[in-house]
């Protein structure tokens, strides 16, 4: 359990929880720090918002970059105007909504998540790190609402200066290899400055005041190659992405000033060249069948199948994947779709040879989920094209795959570097199950050796935080101090991967069920790809995936989860974690989810 976020006024009946007191009443996913959240003095916030300078009435809290603003401060209304979002304060059911982009969202007093519409892919509810309360006989709620209601990033720097900027959301390529297009997306309007470096050639793109999700990231083009994002700097942001530029290369900007969508159209002399095998592969069958859940493509060649795959943004989004070196004799061929949300599937030999190329698009009504996995052998590919829509901007542009399977175990596969974070530990037990004198963070601590272990075996790069029941910065420390250390340990060795571990509770002796949270547009491909392995692995009851600010998640620098195995306080779960054959499936679980998401990632050549 992530310890309960308290606001301690204790005129108001809030007070701390101890290591050995109660756990907390049950709000749906518990909130967590490891240590509890207070409110302490009022103060005024310096807010930059889009080049403006405003100032917000706010408490302080203990997490330190967390406030509460009052609900009906103008200042923070016009927060909103500035990315084009609109605030109302209900006073009767004591609930301030946004409107924005035409999606409403709201936010409750004694509440700490944001509610969206649920028929809106990735606007479901997100949690804050406390709720919004009454202060004084005023409304006040957390300041990192804003970045739920208006799709921002909060930056505080020292001295209570806040910066509340957009995200670059999307980065992708479209066009062909010698004319490609490179587009930028962000959520509210922005301007860029360009420039050119050399030794190697290299084409720049600035944008300040544009915070990215995941910095240090890489979007890799197959004839151009690594795509770099970073970011530049943070309070005021600058995001910075850089192209490398072939010297016959010619650049020219397709817009100029302030807009959400930039791009750029390149036109290259020649097409770069890329060595080919001395044989092309055949795709030899294609099966289309109907399934409880959506569409099956199977695909069926003469050797193992490795693909690329993307995400294609426009009016009617597209899902688009390619074989490389491999021949389709049909030249053509086309599948209607009358799911719930109908269109085709087009295969086709997109290019011809000497570099043949099998193109698989998928062109529906909506972004749907697509799944690839391997079929009957390896030289078998299934493509399940879901009845599920998904929200594009949460998921990956890009990716690989293969039909090969994963290496035995003690082969390094992998190779990436993942920090594991047993949740708690030291001065902070977390949760306990008295009855079988069982503390979360000795349960934590044992899964995670476990996983340790398996990963190792994997050819994965462990770090972890803690490896004894210690606390990671120093005892007694504060709930700011413990998770920035867990944070620095990741963010130090610039992991690939940031993993917490934890144990759910409640006073509610019912409540059961695995939830994996994120937070960054990065996390939540990690967590949908943990969440399905555990499930399985454990067959205990799904209680979803929850987009939650929590510390640990908003302040690392690479995609990060935190995942609550069971209830600790639940009789069945309790005797399960107690259980270490049970943690083992647990640590299994999260294993067999980490190696299909690096498979995912070219790391490694496991299927997904």
């Amino acid at each position: 359990m992530r310890k309960t976020l308290v606001a301690g006024l204790l005129l108001l009946g809030f007070c701390s929880l101890p290591c050995l007191a109660a756990p907390p009443p049950d709000t749906g996913e518990e909130n967590g720090t490891g240590a509890p959240i207070t409110v302490q003095a009022p103060t005024s916030l310096k807010v930059n918002v889009r080049g403006q300078k405003l100032y917000l009435r706010a408490y302080t809290t203990t997490l330190g970059d967390e406030f509460l603003v009052a609900a009906d401060d103008p200042e923070l209304y016009k927060i909103a105007s500035l990315f084009g979002g609109k605030l109302s304060w209900d006073g009767d059911s004591l609930t301030l909504s946004c409107l924005h982009k035409g999606i409403n969202r709201t936010l409750r007093v004694d509440e700490n998540k944001v509610q969206g519409p649920s028929s809106v892919p990735g606007a479901q509810e997100a949690e804050l790190a406390l709720p919004a309360q009454i202060l004084e006989d005023k409304a006040y709620i957390p300041l990192s609402a804003m970045e739920d209601f208006l799709d921002t990033r909060l930056t505080v720097r020292p001295n209570q200066v806040v910066f509340i900027e957009p995200l670059l959301r999307n980065v992708r390529f479209e066009g062909s290899a010698h004319s490609p297009k490179l587009i930028l997306e962000t959520t509210a309007p922005v301007t860029c400055k360009t420039f050119t470096l050399k030794n190697p050639d290299r084409f720049v793109i600035d944008i300040p005041g544009v915070v990215i999700d995941t910095p240090s990231l890489t979007v890799q083009h197959p004839d151009l190659g690594s795509i770099r994002l970073g970011q530049f700097e943070l309070g005021p942001a600058i995001t910075r992405v850089v192209v490398p530029k072939p010297r016959d290369a010619q650049i020219r900007a397709e817009s100029s000033g302030n807009r959400e969508v930039l791009s750029w159209q390149m036109q290259l002399s020649r097409p770069i060249e890329v060595a080919t095998p001395a044989a092309a592969m055949e795709i030899q069958d294609v099966r289309m069948e109907t399934t409880e859940k959506g569409h099956r493509l199977i695909l069926t060649a003469n050797e193992p199948i490795h693909f690329d795959w993307q995400r294609l943004g426009g009016p009617r989004p597209r899902w688009l994947m390619d074989v490389n070196h491999a021949s389709f004799k049909p030249l053509k061929q086309e599948f209607e779709v009358n799911g719930k949300f109908p269109g085709t599937i087009r295969l086709s030999q997109n290019q011809p040879a000497p570099n043949p190329v099998f193109r698989v698009v998928v062109d529906l009504d909506a972004a749907v989920e697509v799944n690839t996995s391997a079929g009957q052998n390896e030289r078998q590919l299934v493509i399940d094209i879901l009845d599920k829509e998904i929200d594009p901007s949460l998921g990956l542009q890009k990716g690989h795959g293969s039909t090969q399977p994963v290496a035995a175990a003690g082969t390094s596969t992998v190779g990436g570097t993942i920090v594991i974070d047993p949740g708690h530990g030291g001065s902070d037990c977390g949760a306990l199950n008295r009855g079988l004198n069982l503390s979360e963070a000795s349960v934590t601590l044992d899964i995670c050796r476990r996983l340790q272990a398996i990963l190792k075996n994997q050819g994965w790069n462990v770090i972890m935080t803690r490896t004894t029941d210690v606390d990671v910065s120093y005892a007694n420390s504060s709930a700011r101090e413990e998770l920035g250390a867990r944070c620095k340990v990741a963010n130090d060795a610039k992991a690939d991967l940031f993993v917490s571990v934890h144990c759910n509770a409640s006073v509610n002796a019912s409540s059961n069920g695995t939830s994996i949270h994120y937070y960054k547009q990065s996390d939540y491909v990690l967590a949908s790809q943990l969440q399905s392995s555990v499930i399985n692995s454990t067959g205990r009851n799904n209680r979803g995936l929850q987009a939650n600010r929590f510390y640990v998640l908003a302040h690392t620098q690479m995609p990060a989860v935190l995942v609550e195995t069971a209830f600790l306080t639940n009789s069945t779960e309790g005797s399960l974690l107690n259980d270490p054959n049970y943690r083992q499936k647990i640590a299994e679980g999260l294993a067999q989810g980490l190696r299909q998401y690096a498979a995912r990632q070219s790391w490694g050549t496991a299927n997904k």
